[in-house]
């Protein structure tokens, strides 16, 4: 596959200049396996991903409330 510079670019400037959270990576996972048509694959990611951020929100409440 060729390289694609402008691609480099964007990725490295959105890194540098945003903040990239867990539900910008899952929106591009998503769209990265519904491209080739890998529906089945794009439900498990979306399934997996909230699964980490339900754990990941229990994890800091319950950091937050001191138990």
């Amino acid at each position: 596959m060729p390289s694609r510079p402008w691609r480099r670019a964007c990725f490295s400037r959105a890194a540098s200049c945003f903040d990239i959270r867990a539900d910008v990576l899952v929106t591009i996972a998503l769209a990265a396996s519904i491209a080739p048509d890998e529906v089945f694959a794009a439900g498990e990611v979306a399934l997996i991903m909230q699964l980490g951020s339900l754990l990941e929100d229990k994890t800091a409440a319950r950091v937050s409330s001191g138990s």
